[in-house]
């Protein structure tokens, strides 16, 4: 008898990417940000540049809460350029957005307005302010929701472009 398996997975519409280098501590309330989000419909991709503390601890301790997360560790230190280029060409949603490992989205609704406003405008980019934050004696920084701040660039950038760079 054969059986044939099919898995149907889903294609995420935004990819978040999060370039990290040496910055687990804040790695899990950034993640936890994004999860807080209503805008379910995401990946998660952590480009580890050859971190020297405990990030891959961290990583697989989110990937284990969340199957949305992916790691890719570097076997040398690129620098945050090429991490974020990687997180390009492996993202597989419609939309990328990046996150720094010390940011936090502080609105629930941040992804889903941002996602509705480049589909509803067709953009190919959508901008947002971010805000500094003092806590504790460290900064961090916050991403408002001025929805207003958006850029429309019609064919300025394409996942596909830079793929073709890098080949």
């Amino acid at each position: 008898m054969l059986i044939i398996s099919i898995i149907c997975e889903t294609v995420p519409n935004i990819s978040i990417i999060i370039p990290l280098y040496n910055q687990a501590q804040f790695l899990t309330e950034a993640v936890r940000s994004i999860e807080s989000q209503s805008f379910q419909n995401y990946e998660i991709i952590v480009i580890d540049d050859l971190s020297t503390d405990n990030a891959q601890e961290v990583i697989q301790q989110l990937k284990q809460q969340n199957d949305r997360i992916y790691n890719i560790q570097f076997a040398e230190n690129q620098g945050p350029f090429l991490a974020r280029t990687k997180g390009i060409v492996s993202a597989r949603g419609k939309y990328v957005l990046f996150v720094d490992a010390d940011d936090f989205l502080n609105s629930g609704t941040i992804l889903q307005h941002a996602f509705e406003l480049a589909e509803d405008q067709s953009a190919d980019i959508v901008h947002f302010n971010e805000k500094l934050l003092e806590s504790a004696g460290e900064s961090a920084f916050t991403w408002a929701n001025p929805l207003n701040d958006s850029v429309q660039l019609n064919n300025c950038f394409s996942k596909y472009a830079v793929e073709d760079q890098l080949s």
